[in-house]
């Protein structure tokens, strides 16, 4: 089960953010205490899923406009 909190794109991409769409099936590689910010570090992430290749192309290409804002 995964719950989540919603946060501003930028601040998300600047701490690391595990996206809640992409959590629900992760292994957590650490203990993570309850209503810590989850971070891609966090979670086993299958890096060869379609979903996470897509993800880590739109935070490369939008992260970088973000940052220039």
């Amino acid at each position: 089960m995964v719950w989540g909190k919603q946060i501003p794109a930028n601040r998300s991409l600047t701490l690391g953010g595990l996206p809640l769409g992409l959590a629900s099936h992760a292994a957590l590689t650490k203990d993570v205490r309850a209503g810590k910010f989850l971070s891609w570090e966090d979670a086993a992430i299958d890096t060869k899923d379609q979903a996470v290749i897509i993800r880590r192309e739109m935070e490369a290409a939008f992260g970088q406009a973000t940052a220039a804002e």
